[in-house]
C-alpha cells in the first residue's frame, strides 16, 4: 500500500507518516476534535483547547476539560467543581457539580455532591432532579437510568420512567431499539415501549447502526445481526465495531484490525493495532507508535488499485 502523507497524532505533538515533526512537543495529550476544537493539556498539566490548525484558541487554565458537544464543553476548576464554557472560552454555566457529561439532545448529565445524577439544560437549569444512582445522555428522546436497586430502565425528557428499571444493564436507543441484559447475563433488544423484540441470548451486544448490531456468542466471537435478530455476518471475529457508511472495523485472530462491508467481505486488510470510523468520514488507524487519520474513500481506492 502506498500511503499519502497526512497528519498523525502522537502523545506530545504531531508528525507526518514519515515520522517528521510537524509541530514540536507542545502538549502532553490531545483529545478528539469535535465542533472544530480539541481539548489539550500543557506541560503544567492545565487544559485548554486547540483548533484544527493546532492553534491554541482557548488558553490552558483548567484542571480537566471535556470535548465540545452541542457548542458547550465541561471544564473543571481548581476547586474540583465542573461547569460549562462556550467556544469562546466564556463560562456560561457556573462551577457547581462534582462531574458533568457532554450535552445530548439539549441536556447534560450532572452529578451532585451526593453522587446522584440528574440533567440540566443549556442555561444551567435543572430539568430532571439528581435522584438517580447513574444516568446516561439522551438518545432518541430517552435516557438510561439506574435506580437504588441497581436496575436499569429508561426515562423521557420530563423525567418520567417510561420503561421500568428491571434490567441488569442497558445501552442507549439507536434506530428505535436498545440492547438490554437480563439476570442471566444474556443480551437482547427492546423497542421504545419496552417490549423485548430480540430475545436475550447473546453474551454481549451493542446498539444498532446502519441496520445491524454487533453481537458476541458463547464462544466469545463477534458477528452481526439484523433487526429481526437474524445473524447476517457470522460470529468469527475477536472484536468488532458498529457499521458506519457501510463499513465496520473488525479484529482478526492475530488481534489486528481491518474493515468489512455489509456482506462480511474484508475490504481493508487486518493490519492495524486499532481502527475507528469517525463521524466525518475519516478513519482513525493506530500503528505501534502513532494514531493517524485517513480519508476512508481514498483509503479504499488505494487498497483496490
Amino acid at each position: 500500500m502506498k500511503e499519502d502523507v497526512k497528519s498523525l497524532f502522537c502523545i506530545f505533538g504531531y508528525v507526518d507518516l514519515t515520522g517528521n515533526e510537524i509541530i514540536h512537543y507542545k502538549w502532553e495529550s490531545n483529545g478528539y476534535f469535535r465542533d472544530g476544537l480539541a481539548s489539550a493539556k500543557d506541560s503544567k498539566r492545565k487544559w485548554g483547547y486547540i483548533d484544527e490548525s493546532y492553534n491554541v484558541v482557548i488558553p490552558f487554565q483548567w484542571d480537566d476539560a471535556l470535548i465540545f458537544t452541542e457548542g458547550l464543553a465541561g471544564v473543571k476548576d481548581s476547586n474540583g467543581k465542573w461547569g460549562f464554557i462556550n467556544k469562546k472560552g466564556k463560562l456560561v454555566i457556573p462551577y457547581q457539580w462534582i462531574y458533568v457529561y457532554g450535552f445530548n439532545e439539549g441536556l447534560s448529565v450532572i452529578v451532585d455532591f451526593n453522587y446522584k445524577h440528574g440533567y440540566i439544560d443549556k442555561t444551567g437549569n435543572i430539568v430532571i432532579p439528581c435522584i438517580w444512582d447513574h444516568t446516561v445522555g439522551f438518545r432518541e428522546g430517552l435516557a438510561e437510568v439506574r435506580n437504588s436497586s441497581d436496575k436499569w430502565g429508561f426515562i423521557d425528557k420530563n423525567g418520567r420512567e417510561v420503561i421500568p428499571c428491571q434490567w441488569k444493564f442497558s445501552r442507549y436507543f439507536s434506530e428505535s431499539m436498545a440492547c438490554v441484559q437480563d439476570d442471566n447475563d444474556k443480551w437482547g433488544f427492546i423497542d421504545k415501549i419496552g417490549k423485548l423484540i430480540i430475545p436475550c441470548q447473546w453474551k454481549n451486544a451493542l446498539p444498532f447502526s446502519d441496520g445491524m448490531a454487533c453481537v458476541k456468542d458463547d464462544n466469545d466471537k463477534w458477528g452481526y445481526i439484523d433487526k429481526t435478530g437474524k445473524v447476517v455476518i457470522p460470529c468469527q471475529w475477536e472484536d468488532n465495531h458498529h457499521f458506519s457508511g457501510g463499513l465496520a472495523a473488525v479484529q482478526d485472530s492475530n488481534y489486528r484490525w481491518g474493515f468489512i462491508d455489509k456482506t462480511g467481505k474484508v475490504v481493508l486488510p487486518c493490519k492495524w493495532h486499532d481502527v475507528v470510523i469517525l463521524d466525518n468520514g475519516k478513519v482513525r488507524a493506530q500503528t505501534e507508535k502513532y494514531d493517524s487519520w485517513y480519508d476512508i474513500t481514498e483509503l479504499l481506492k488505494t487498497f483496490n488499485n
